[in-house]
């Protein structure tokens, strides 16, 4: 009998493919529970909205404060997964607790570093991540006054990553100065209700608050390591480097004549062109064009954690909130993440399936980025008249262990024959003896790096030695060829004694 082949493409997202309203189409709750405290230096989140809550777009609150406080920035300080993380590390190194959570603390609450450095000068200062259990200034992760008080003096430079960032200290008699996007910005308002005095952005830099150097300071990770004989290494590893991946790329540079380079901001903060009034106190001008406070990200996973625990974790937004974010996670993973086609298919001699599968990373570092402990895979299923007949990539509905993995580590493949073989993009450490490691104070270099490139990257590019393809990934003839930012695996699959027809089902999978 002949055999006819369906296809069914499942793009991205576990578990759910049912469609979702943007972000804009919802309306936030107030304020409410955002912490107010300020210090020398900061405000806390509340003392912003007092202001800037309220603003609408073809009324929708769009409001900065609304679209922020259940986003991973708003909860940087309170992401369970990241407080897990640091207290394993401490557990396994108790002698280097101080060093690891100042290199920690830096990003995930900006405001307990600065503050506590600014006040301790020119002594040492105290912090820990103890200190964040009765400050809810300090757990407001990075807030409003944390991003806009940052100075471009160093960007650009290795110096600025891992959180060394620097901030406006005026002397203390003074208004603290607080930077924003616009010209010629109205002070009053927020010199009354906040002391602070706004100003333009950088006019005199050669940088823009809207630059991707901004955030690049805390995004871009280098983390010491310990060597054999205990101590800490000198050199640094790449922990997380998606600003380097952005840099080689087509999106830091454009190949379209005359096109502007797409920054982090431009997707992650995406604009409107409509004139919104962006205070709601005093004789403000409405301003063009606007940015959305989305901070969107792929992390459905740990957004669902927080919305699911909101009390337990102290968290200042709401499940309404979350629902804003959790929609504009849902949008970015299905549109602007992966492009998957439909699969190149053929039935050789009657008895091998042959299923190839190309996946282009659409954004504008590697996929996935960020933490190494990240992955994403492939979820191929083969169904024949009589049942399954092949299955890549499935997982265990109690556990969420993908069914098949190898104990240390999947290898990349070009070609997969087998139902415990499973494409897997992620990057795996390794220590000073080059054994595996899931310690992040431990990793001295990838001993695999598969994770997807953005289009344009070039094993060329002066940032290549921070974001290598390391494995056998990097002798793979369709791995991100040319710089496609494309990757394209070989299935062969017997079907021998299978009749009838035979559905061909493709999912790309993520936490």
């Amino acid at each position: 009998m002949k055999k006819s082949i369906f296809i069914v493409l499942i793009i991205v997202l576990l578990g759910s493919v049912v469609p979702v309203a943007l972000a804009q189409n919802r309306v936030g709750p107030a304020a409410g529970n955002l912490p107010i405290q300020e210090t020398s230096l900061f405000a806390g989140s509340g003392v912003c909205a007092r202001c800037h809550e309220g603003l609408f777009e073809n009324n929708v609150d769009v409001s900065p404060v609304t679209l922020w406080r259940s986003t991973m920035m708003a909860n940087a300080a309170k992401d369970p997964l990241w407080r897990a993380k640091v207290s394993s590390e401490v557990e396994e190194f108790p002698d280097l607790q101080a060093a690891i959570e100042e290199k920690c603390i830096k990003c995930h609450s900006p405001v307990l570093y600065k503050q506590s450095t600014f006040d301790s000068l020119p002594d040492l200062p105290s912090y820990s991540i103890a200190d964040l259990a009765g400050d809810p200034l300090a757990r407001d992760g990075d807030t409003c006054t944390g991003c806009h008080q940052i100075l471009p003096d160093n960007f650009g430079d290795q110096e600025v990553f891992s959180g060394n960032f620097m901030i406006w200290r005026d002397p203390p008699e003074a208004l603290r100065t607080i930077f924003g996007p616009y010209e010629n910005p109205f002070a009053n308002p927020m010199v009354n209700n906040a002391n602070y005095a706004p100003v333009e952005a950088y006019p005199d830099s050669d940088y823009s608050i809207n630059d991707s150097e901004h955030c690049a300071r805390c995004h871009n990770l280098f983390t010491n390591y310990v060597l054999k004989d205990g101590s800490l290494s000198t050199d640094k590893f790449p922990e997380q480097t998606p600003y380097y991946e952005w840099v080689n790329s087509i999106y830091a540079n454009p190949v379209t004549p005359n096109a502007e380079p797409t920054t982090c901001q431009g997707c992650h903060m995406p604009q409107t062109e409509t004139p919104i009034r962006i205070s709601n106190i005093g004789r403000t001008e409405t301003r063009t064009p606007f940015w959305y406070h989305h901070f969107v990200d792929g992390n459905r996973l740990m957004a669902t954690v927080l919305k699911d625990n909101i009390d337990q974790l102290g968290v200042t937004a709401t499940a309404a909130h979350f629902d804003t974010t959790l929609a504009n996670t849902t949008d970015l993973l299905k549109e602007d993440t992966i492009e998957l086609p439909l699969p190149v298919v053929e039935i050789v001699d009657g008895s091998t399936l042959k299923v190839d599968v190309t996946l282009t990373n659409l954004a504008g570092h590697k996929l996935p980025t960020g933490i190494p402990l990240r992955r994403v895979w492939i979820h191929l299923t083969v169904t024949g008249s009589s049942g399954k007949i092949f299955e890549s990539g499935a997982w265990d509905a109690i556990t969420g262990e993908i069914k098949g993995l190898d104990r240390d580590y999947e290898p990349h493949y070009d070609t997969i024959t087998h139902k415990n073989q499973v494409q897997t993009y992620e990057g795996i450490m390794m220590d000073d003896w080059e054994n595996v490691t899931r310690l992040l104070l431990r990793a001295r270099d990838f001993v695999k790096d598969n994770r997807i490139p953005p289009k344009g990257f070039t094993t060329g590019h002066p940032s290549y030695e921070y974001t290598e393809i390391i494995g056998a990934a990097a002798d793979d003839p369709d791995f991100s060829v040319g710089g496609s930012g494309a990757d394209t695996v070989h299935y062969q699959i017997p079907i021998s004694g299978s009749g009838g027809n035979i559905t061909v089902a493709v999912e790309v999978c993520k936490p």
